[in-house]
């Protein structure tokens, strides 16, 4: 690590994604910064659907019972697919109760309980530093590290770190912010 960065990795977002990344380099032995803008988790789901291979990602940190036990499986004869206006089905998958890697391959869940409990458990992470509420103002990369500059507590906090992810969605303000 950089004498002038603070951190290895800042991240951007705490939703699934960055929360597991967080949860990841910090049980790396990373130290890591974490920012979200949103206080609470939030409330309405906007994926339903784990496949076996997430879950699998969740085994080498311990973490993979919890999630499968929030899962909701198909049953002997479910399936999950499209149908017309007519309910003619169109295509899709019949259940299967486990694929190759020991793990039910189609799973279902509520968004913001396993967001919850993902930001829970980075939270808990020794190596996680995170800002809740916090909204990233800017970033620049100075060559050794990036400074990131956000907006917490109705103060203004800049810290450093070697690598920055965007985890902030599909209207990624800090892709934008790159022209990506």
């Amino acid at each position: 690590m950089s004498q002038t960065a603070e951190y290895d990795v800042a991240i951007i977002g705490l939703g699934r994604v960055g929360c597991m990344a967080a949860i990841l380099f910090a049980r790396a032995g990373l130290k890591v910064v974490a920012y979200e803008k949103e206080p609470e988790v939030y409330a309405l789901p906007r994926a339903v659907n784990l496949d076996a291979e997430i879950i699998r990602a969740f085994q080498p940190i311990g973490m993979a019972d919890e999630v499968d036990a929030l899962l909701q499986k198909l049953r002997p004869g479910d399936r999950a697919g499209f149908v017309n206006s007519k309910r003619e089905w169109l295509f899709g998958a019949d259940s299967v109760a486990f694929s190759a890697n020991g793990w039910q391959p189609m799973n279902f869940f509520d968004q913001p309980e396993l967001e919850g409990y993902l930001r829970d458990s980075t939270l808990e992470q020794p190596n996680v530093t995170s800002f809740i509420g916090s909204a990233v103002s800017g970033f620049k990369d100075l060559g050794t590290h990036i400074s990131v500059t956000a907006q917490y507590d109705s103060r203004e906090i800049t810290k450093s770190a070697q690598y920055l992810l965007a985890c902030d969605g599909a209207s990624s303000a800090t892709r934008k912010s790159l022209d990506m």
